[in-house]
């Protein structure tokens, strides 16, 4: 991938994309366990945005939604976990908006077990993914600091 396709997959996510840690259950030997995920969401009103993430990326999760009171359909490209960590990653150095999310991301990806690691997560780590997301939550309510009083 080149330094380009890096830039502009960033400036994509800073305008159209989400990071989250959402809710999320995992079933093991016939029983839920409730747990976190790290997230990572773009949507567009226009395929050729999206089916170029997933060019870029691979898989990841394409999905149409119909579109509502004459409003168009929209197309939703989604990666989670590592893959999600992986991309926030690469994009990180050139991430403006949605820095301070992507931080909070990592930090979120650190907890995440080794590959094929099954067992239950300690109950420091359950509490510091829980306050990762707590923050991040509020980091998506907070309107932005303006520093430049000429803006």
């Amino acid at each position: 991938m080149t330094d380009a396709e890096i830039g502009w997959v960033a400036g994509i996510v800073d305008g159209e994309g989400c990071i989250l840690i959402e809710n999320a259950t995992s079933r093991f030997r016939g029983r839920d366990y409730p747990g976190l995920r790290l997230c990572l969401r773009v949507g567009n009103t226009d395929p050729r945005l999206i089916l170029k993430l997933e060019a870029l990326f691979g898989g990841g999760h394409v999905r149409r939604m119909p579109g509502r009171n004459r409003r168009r359909a929209l197309f939703t490209w989604n990666v989670s976990s590592r893959r999600a960590a992986d991309v926030v990653r690469l994009i990180f150095p050139h991430l403006v908006i949605k820095r301070e999310q992507a931080e909070l991301a990592l930090a979120f990806a650190k907890t995440l077990r080794p590959r094929g690691g099954r067992g239950r997560l300690s109950a420091q780590t359950v509490e510091q993914r829980q306050w990762l997301r707590r923050q991040l939550m509020t980091l998506h309510q907070k309107a932005p600091e303006i520093q430049d009083a000429s803006l």
